[in-house]
């Protein structure tokens, strides 16, 4: 019996939640009972719902200390055995809570913790920047590396062949920031392809973007530009693309799986350094910090990309080496080798 405690902020996108999803649905396979803990978020609890998960709404605390208390209560008065944390910025904080309290747990980390309190902490970011941790509790496992990274089995179905890097009259492009994007880097993006005459753009917008009207209004006379909502089946739509542009965050790991030549803006500082690993190793062209990236800059780099095949396809045969998308069957591996050693 497990509870994953993630986190759902529209500020923060659904990132956390749906690597949290992908999790749970392949544990369900190793007959776990999954039970989710979240805040009250009603795009997340018709998810949840329509996979048939059950879930509790955490009440709302303005101390950390409380709601960590709370989990702690729920947890020993529900009998669960262990807990996935993905909580970014609150990670390390409950997991020294739970540490303390003798609580079997799985921390689930990208950039947030430095010190190591849970029994497993799982990393699947490639960028060693952020695997050095402090080891309080002596038998934590760490898991780092891009081998352990979290991705929907669908998309390694996907993957871009060298015969598919070719020239053509038209390109197809897409947009995706993420499932937030607080910033509205779309519109930015979007506004910097508006006189490039040999694109069709696609744009994927998060469950949480906020900014649709502005955006519609800005492409309502571009017949080569069309928007998607939260697609549900998201790969089929990035699979098509000639070249992607994207965040420097779980969107950029996902069009390097696949192998799609992209242009990344980092959101958040965090990303930066996801960004220019990406560019040192050769799959993607990194634009930097978003506040001082240009649209100018934008339309220049997307420009030199459709006039450089041998680029693009040295960029899609790195992504793949980077990322080969088969962290989940490694992550669930360990979880069940950790159950079945408890």
């Amino acid at each position: 019996k497990i509870l994953i405690r993630c986190i759902v902020d529209k500020k923060k996108g659904f990132g956390n939640f749906n690597r949290s999803l992908i999790l749970a649905e392949e544990l369900k396979k190793f007959n776990f009972d999954v039970f989710f803990l979240i805040e009250n978020n009603q795009l997340a609890i018709n998810e949840i719902t329509k996979r048939k998960f059950a879930f509790k709404i955490i009440p709302k605390s303005k101390s950390m200390i409380n709601a960590g208390k709370f989990i702690v209560k729920f947890m020993k008065l529900s009998y669960f055995d262990y807990i996935i944390l993905d909580m970014r910025e609150y990670g390390q904080f409950l997991s020294r809570l739970l540490f303390k309290n003798k609580i079997k747990t799985i921390l689930l980390d990208d950039a947030w913790c430095n010190i190591a309190y849970a029994d497993i902490i799982i990393n699947g970011t490639p960028t060693k920047t952020y695997h050095n941790y402090k080891k309080i509790n002596s038998k934590t496992r760490i898991l780092s590396g891009s081998k352990y990274f979290i991705i929907q089995p669908e998309f390694l179905l996907y993957n871009k062949k060298n015969s598919d890097i070719v020239d053509k009259k038209i390109y197809n492009i897409v947009i995706s920031m993420g499932g937030s994007d607080p910033d509205n880097l779309t519109s930015m993006v979007t506004k910097s392809l508006l006189e490039i005459k040999n694109i069709k753009i696609k744009i994927i917008l998060g469950p949480h973007y906020r900014y649709q009207k502005h955006l519609e209004n800005m492409i309502k006379n571009k017949n080569n530009i069309t928007i998607k909502t939260a697609p549900k089946n998201i790969w089929l739509y990035f699979s098509k693309a000639d070249v992607a542009i994207s965040n420097s965050g779980n969107t950029l790991f996902e069009f390097a799986v696949i192998g799609i030549p992209t242009i990344c803006i980092s959101a958040v500082k965090h990303q930066i350094p996801y960004g220019d690993l990406f560019a040192s190793k050769g799959f993607a062209v990194h634009l930097g910090f978003w506040k001082k990236v240009t649209n100018q800059a934008v339309t220049n780099k997307l420009n030199l990309l459709l006039k450089n095949r041998k680029m693009r396809k040295k960029m899609s045969f790195m992504g793949n080496k980077i990322m080969d998308g088969k962290g989940l069957k490694i992550v669930v591996n360990e979880i069940v080798a950790f159950a079945n050693a408890h």
